[in-house]
């Protein structure tokens, strides 16, 4: 699949640099066009309409090839640019490029905005949060995030324009240009660079407006803004298709997955092979292996306790434990060398128990401490947190499932010992094949994931080991666990 992501980063990225359109010779400087925006700023001073920026300054390329930066009162310092830019191209500080006009915004609280119609878009600092019955801005404006953690996650884009008749309240900047290009290219930029080396706190995150004013930005010949504008709307266009295209494929991946689990569940993916030795078989082996682990103290006796499950004569499913008999409800017909089981009767299941902080530590000290769903990573288990004091342990080879928050996720562990949270559940083997065991609750995890319970989903104990699981021969098991890897492996 492609990483639609990074190539969104990759085409700004070329843009920005000047290497996503061809150069013209021909086209006017950028230094012409920051000429015509201090003559623009100059007059809208006069008119009192901006107040001068006394910390704006002029950046240039002195003889050496060096930039500098010149600042208002007449001294010259040396600075560093991110890269070096085409011909024609020029850097500069942001408030150089743009005109600011923060003091035309106002706030309105929740509970005033509650009072007034919903006509015009109310803005904050990602975007439309609210409708208001009047507005402050009736033009295009690029409108920058000043404050909260999206400035940090990047969850959202930090820069957009704003058009139509609109309010801004005051944790959005509002910036003004002599041409919208120019809006829209620094749209672009800001939102392909990182800000945090002008974003103060951590807890609260802020682009104050003196840290904002502050940013490099590269700025092409109003002619290239225009193609360079053009060139990244179309393909982030093709991007947005692409990603619409692997959606699309992704959940016909998912629906073939689901398909070939539900078939193979139900006896249908491989042919039967009457030569099989049944399930019966199967499971004796396992009633022999849970028998040894009691002899050996490593199993409970009420775990020796199985549930046998049988079709009687009225061709009704019943389940007998000692001397009670129930009549039970099963999902579907298996083979008849198959046979029904509770998942109880063929696993051993090791639930997880929290450790205090002071228990674990980061420094590879001790055995692998693996916490729950975000140590699951496709298919795989990684942690960096170890312990010294290990209560619960997971074996190598144990089949891992987290049983609380994101429920489902599932990998073999792959370290010697490990000790698992409570979030976490192991399953052990007893002589039915785990890789078996893993594509039925992938098949069912639908179903257990509607059985959580609490503000925070989970599953307990009793919900796994209660799921019923349909048992073929072990020859079949064997061939339907190929199968389905033969299928996955050639499948979208």
């Amino acid at each position: 699949m492609i990483n639609t992501k990074a190539l969104r980063e990759k085409i700004l990225d070329l843009a920005m640099r000047g290497k996503l359109v061809p150069q013209d010779p021909t086209n006017e400087p950028a230094s012409e066009l920051l000429k015509r925006i201090k003559e623009e700023k100059e007059q809208l001073i006069k008119e009192k309409k901006i107040r001068r920026d006394k910390n704006e300054t002029e950046i240039f390329q002195g003889d050496d090839g060096l930039h500098y930066e010149k600042f208002q009162d007449g001294t010259v310092k040396e600075i560093e640019v991110p890269y070096e830019l085409p011909e024609g191209w020029a850097w500069s500080r942001l408030s150089c490029v743009l005109f600011n006009r923060d003091s035309e915004r106002k706030p309105v609280s929740i509970t005033e905005r509650k009072k007034r119609a919903k006509i015009y878009d109310y803005y904050g600092a990602s975007g439309i949060i609210d409708k208001i019955d009047s507005f402050l801005f009736d033009k295009t404006l690029l409108l920058i995030g000043e404050d909260g953690a999206n400035l940090i996650s990047r969850t959202t884009p930090i820069a957009f324009l704003a058009k139509g008749k609109y309010w801004v309240n005051n944790h959005a900047h509002v910036l003004d240009a002599i041409d919208t290009n120019i809006l829209k290219f620094t749209k672009y930029y800001i939102n392909s660079i990182s800000l945090l080396p002008y974003i103060t706190g951590t807890a609260q995150p802020k682009l104050n407006q003196t840290n904002m004013n502050k940013i490099l930005i590269p700025v092409p010949p109003i002619s290239e803004q225009i193609l360079i504008i053009r060139s990244i709307s179309n393909y982030l266009s093709l991007v947005s298709k692409i990603e619409t295209e692997q959606k699309s494929l992704n959940q016909l991946s998912d629906q073939l997955k689901k398909k070939v689990l539900e078939t193979a569940m139900q006896g249908k993916l491989v042919p039967q092979d009457p030569s099989d030795e049944p399930a019966s078989v199967l499971l004796k082996k396992i009633r022999a292996e849970k028998q040894r682990l009691y002899e050996e103290g490593k199993l409970k006796k009420k775990d020796l306790q199985e549930s046998i499950i049988y079709k009687g004569d009225d061709n009704s499913y019943y389940q007998m434990k000692g001397n009670n008999k129930v009549k039970i409800n099963i999902p579907y017909e298996i083979p008849v060398s198959w046979q029904w089981c509770y998942l109880a009767d063929v696993i051993q299941l090791t639930s997880g128990r929290d450790l205090k902080k002071s228990q674990y530590n980061n420094e590879a000290k001790g055995i692998p401490y693996i916490t729950g769903a975000s140590n699951f990573q496709n298919g795989t288990i990684h942690t960096d947190r170890y312990t010294v004091e290990p209560q619960s342990l997971s074996n190598k080879t144990d089949l891992l499932i987290s049983v609380k928050g994101t429920i489902g996720q599932m990998a073999f562990n792959p370290f010697f010992q490990s000790h698992i949270a409570r979030q976490v559940m192991a399953l052990q083997y007893l002589g039915l094949d785990l890789t078996y065991v893993r594509y039925y609750l992938e098949s069912t995890l639908e179903l257990l994931q509607n059985q959580a319970q609490s503000m925070i989903p989970g599953i307990s104990r009793d919900v796994l080991l209660r799921s019923l699981i349909p048992i073929p021969p072990e020859s079949e098991i064997e061939r339907i666990i190929k199968r389905i890897s033969l299928i996955r492996s050639t499948s979208l």
